[in-house]
């Protein structure tokens, strides 16, 4: 069983003949990792990484959760957490939060904490300069030892929390409860999420928070993780000066993180009329193993095997007449720090539960009696060899927030090695290819008789089956069973016969970017950028104008839908599924898209699998298929989520919205059973073949790690070579009338107390460049007004948001506001939204407000200059909208200019007279 960085079950070793005897010797730590312990017991983990540049991401583990509180404080240890946002010994009240933010820091994308059962995390990325590392550690160290517990603010928290335990009441929660008693009764877990208990919340003091802080906010309890652009001595040194001096409080033992041991198999239906999707579970259960010996990677690597083989088996379900399991998917599940499951999951339609539970067990059967195939275990050794190669060719491409989260898992679990990039790297490679079938088959077998299985059917109907009748279904799976382990011989590569490459027309080169640009002889233009951001990787985009805006409304839907059908059913004389397979060994990967107005394309690759990326686009661009057996079994997949995305309030409720809003335009449009089997495959081939025909018009932008020569090489063998129709197209400007003046609509559909609101404001403001930065400014501005009032001072909400748009193609800008609350507060609530709206109208924003927007701004781009994906969208605004490719760097400037006037004028225009007020209410007893 997988989880994140390894975590797998624990199972019984075979040895087989020809197979290397298991080694139990150590295996070695990643050197660059520093770890220590100081004499109070607190721990450290330390890495140097220059991704992003000057900037580090620095944790904080607590191994103190929710299982450590008692029945009276269920919810204190999340509340304490927000309380460290609230109040310290160098930060009073709100101080925090306003400190950070004029650092460019940003509250919630890189200042943030969470609790779970079995510990609680604070998070903070911070930008390199001036004293701000020192500061951010000041920061960590009131939040392990110097929490104040303001009274007044402790009792406003209260009605944060409680809104957003509000916020989590719903199908969700409600399908929790249902199962908790499955997995976690008689263990500590039960009833003890984090979020607590309402009235608990509601009553408790202040002092039994300082009392729980005080109790396990211990040193020997915590682990610091920092990693960056920094020097590690010194961070070393200041961890040592930082939480040195926390003093160990006399706390009980904590409780342990197990679960009981079921030796039978338990089956449950849990219900609920909102869920949007019918599917069944088989879990596995056993206990986690630690990942310390070269045995225990071994163990590892065939448990990845076996899941990708059978996974891979799995998906074929899409290509079988009328499946009744619609979607297989086969995994690992983590209940706990001590124990787990493999899990096995089928998607299905009405109520097939019992028909898709056969189906997934004659799979599941058919591989214990006849075993994985060889060639299917070769398939997947060249796709692990491949992926072990690509992850070492990027050990320097990590970023500090994803090794981070790698220094997180060891910290939280010390059984486990973060192993040396090197030894990994070898030992995995000489593993692959060493580990027989009969290794691979076996651990199959032997998961089959772990004796704690549980069945779990998930339903919107309540249908449920005895324990009797599920395990006949299961029995009667076994009965006739068929051989489907037998693959297909297919080809290594895809291959392109026949191409000779074309010309390249005229060409321009953009020195202070160092982007190229050029012209094949059938129009289609071509934007590179060299960047070694990401080692071997390549990212491609394109796009042409046109897209859904050509059709009528009554092809809306068709056309929407024609990519995914032709997708899936692959190219030329393959399969979609063969076509994985032949690639499997390869990081490849192509889209494509018929968009509100424009058709798009989009791929990666790694460098030395480029051309494979160029040929597969080649091909589903110029054999585009669509199969019969594919087409019927979308079409039952679409039916299925037509019919159940009505049982969520809140889809019919935004329908309805837009409909009345838009007067019943006729292009909004939703599907139906009756539209869905409208689908005709021959429609949607010629919908596809005529808007990916007439490549002239088509702008494709490539960054990555390749030379300029390579890309234009391939560019002229296959981007060359796709047919050109020479017609001009652009798209055709849809207006959508919509209700004017102040409007108003309500419904009152949800099931749980809780209203969800939005006032949102439509005008017809230009984009320009500047503008849009302008419009940043004024959500960023908003965002952190409502935030202070409407959540820190009133307690009103857990979370609300502000949001600007300007339309980059048309004149056409909205301004919108969105919370959800109690319902008895809502008017109240909105009233506040109102009047902030009305004063940032009013009066210019201050210059201290405008400032913390131009430093989160300044702060993100300098990150963001090292990124593909952001040249990809500089390069995409200069053909969209005419910017110019320098403005990868004069946007800075652009933003340095904007005045608190430039702000107030925007704020007049979007808020302007036409607005509608939405309001999704909880149900009424005449309801």
């Amino acid at each position: 069983m997988k989880q994140l960085m390894l975590l797998f079950l624990l199972l019984p070793y075979f040895v087989y003949a020809n197979a290397k005897p298991p080694s139990s010797e150590l295996l070695p730590k990643e050197k660059s990792v520093i770890e220590g312990e100081l004499a109070n017991g607190f721990k450290y983990s330390i890495m140097h990484n220059k991704k992003p540049k000057h900037r580090a991401e620095l944790r904080l583990l607590v191994k103190v959760g929710s299982l450590e509180e008692q029945e009276s404080e269920r919810g204190i240890a999340h509340f304490v957490e927000h309380m460290a946002f609230n109040g310290s010994t160098h930060f009073k009240k709100n101080e925090l939060i306003d400190y950070l933010e004029s650092i460019g820091v940003q509250f919630g994308s890189d200042l943030n904490a969470n609790t779970s059962y079995e510990r609680t995390i604070y998070m903070l990325t911070v930008p390199l300069e001036k004293d701000n590392l020192e500061r951010s550690l000041t920061v960590f160290s009131d939040w392990a030892g110097g929490i104040t517990f303001d009274k007044k603010e402790f009792d406003k928290e209260r009605g944060v929390i409680l809104e957003e335990a509000r916020l989590r009441k719903g199908v969700g929660e409600r399908i929790f409860k249902q199962e908790e008693p499955l997995i976690f009764k008689n263990s500590p877990y039960f009833h003890k999420e984090a979020i607590g208990n309402k009235e608990v919340i509601k009553h408790i003091p202040v002092e039994e928070a300082k009392a729980f802080y005080k109790r396990w906010y211990s040193p020997e309890l915590m682990h610091f993780v920092a990693v960056g652009d920094f020097n590690t001595t010194k961070m070393e040194q200041l961890i040592k000066q930082t939480f040195g001096s926390l003093k160990k409080s006399h706390h009980p033992k904590r409780v342990a993180r197990v679960l009981p041991e079921n030796n039978v198999t338990r089956i449950k239906t849990v219900w609920d009329k909102e869920l949007t999707s019918n599917s069944l579970s088989v879990y596995y259960l056993d206990h986690l193993d630690s990942l310390v010996t070269k045995n225990d990677l071994r163990k590892s690597l065939v448990d990845d095997m076996m899941n990708s083989i059978f996974s891979m088996k799995a998906r074929e379900q899409i290509e079988k007449t009328n499946p009744k399991a619609t979607v297989i998917n086969f995994g690992g599940a983590t209940f706990s720090k001590d124990r787990g499951s493999y899990a096995f999951s089928a998607s299905y339609k009405g109520e097939d539960e019992l028909p898709a539970l056969k189906e997934l067990y004659e799979l599941i059967f058919s591989f214990q009696k006849y075993g994985f195939s060889p060639n299917s275990l070769e398939q997947v050794k060249a796709q692990m060899l491949a992926s072990n190669e690509k992850s070492y060719a990027r050990v320097h491409d990590k970023t500090s927030g994803a090794l981070s989260g790698s220094l997180l898992f060891y910290a939280r679990n010390p059984d486990h090695t973060f192993i040396d990039y090197d030894v990994a790297y070898n030992l995995k490679k000489e593993m692959i290819k060493d580990i027989k079938i009969e290794e691979i088959n076996a651990l199959f077998r032997k998961v089959l008789t772990f004796k704690d299985r549980v069945i779990l059917f998930q339903n919107s109907t309540g249908k449920s089956y005895s324990k009797e009748k599920v395990l006949a279904v299961i029995k009667e799976a076994k009965k006739n069973l068929t051989d489907v382990s037998k693959t297909k011989k297919l080809p290594t590569d895809l291959k392109v016969d026949g191409l000779k490459a074309k010309k390249i027309v005229s060409e321009s080169y953009d020195k202070k970017t160092d982007i190229h640009e050029f012209t094949l002889e059938n129009g289609l233009k071509v934007a590179f950028k060299k960047t070694d951001f990401t080692k071997d990787r390549v990212i491609l985009k394109g796009f042409s104008f046109g897209g859904k805006s050509l059709y009528e409304a009554d092809k809306l839907l068709e056309v929407a839908n024609t990519t995914t059908f032709v997708s899936n059913s692959g190219v030329s004389d393959y399969s979609r599924l063969e076509l994985n397979k032949i690639l499997s060994n390869k990081s490849v990967s192509i889209g494509l898209g018929i968009n509100a107005r424009t058709e798009s394309i989009s791929g990666y690759a790694n460098k030395k699998d480029i051309e494979s990326m160029f040929a597969l686009l080649y091909l589903q661009l110029t054999t585009p298929k669509i199969d019969k057996k594919v087409t019927h079994n979308i079409k039952n997949i679409l039916k299925i989520h037509a019919n159940e995305a009505l049982n969520n309030p809140q889809t019919r409720f935004y329908r309805e919205v837009r409909k009345y809003y838009h007067k019943n335009n006729e292009r909004i449009v939703f599907e139906t059973n009756e539209s869905i089997e409208k689908y005709n495959e021959e429609e949607m081939l010629a919908i596809f073949k005529d808007r990916f025909s007439d490549f002239n018009n088509l702008v494709v932008t490539i960054v990555g790690d390749i030379s300029y020569d390579e890309v234009k090489a391939l560019a002229q063998k296959y981007l060359a070579n796709l047919p050109t129709k020479k017609r001009v197209e652009n798209f055709v400007k849809r207006d959508m009338p919509y209700l004017k003046g102040d409007v108003e609509f309500s419904r009152n559909y949800n099931t749980e107390n809780i209203s969800n609101l939005t006032l949102q404001y439509e005008t017809k403001v230009p984009y320009t460049t500047k503008r849009g930065f302008v419009a940043e400014a004024l959500k960023k501005t908003l965002n952190t007004r409502l935030r202070k009032l409407i959540r820190e001072e009133k307690s009103g909400v857990y979370g609300i948001r502000a949001s600007i748009g300007l339309d980059v193609l048309e004149v056409k800008s909205t301004g919108a506001i969105s919370f959800s609350c109690d319902p008895k507060r809502k008017d109240e609530l909105m009233k506040m939204v109102e009047e902030i709206i009305q004063e940032i109208k009013a009066k210019p924003i201050t210059q201290e407000e405008l400032d913390v927007f131009k430093k989160a701004y300044e702060t993100e781009h300098e990150t963001d200059l090292r990124h593909n994906s952001y040249w990809l969208s500089v390069m995409g605004m200069h053909y969209k909208h005419g910017d110019a490719f320098e403005s990868a760097y004069s946007n800075l400037d652009v933003v340095k200019s904007i005045t608190v006037q430039d702000v107030q004028i925007l704020a007049k225009k979007i808020f302007d007279k036409d607005r509608i007020k939405i309001e999704l209410n909880p149900k009424t007893k005449e309801d």
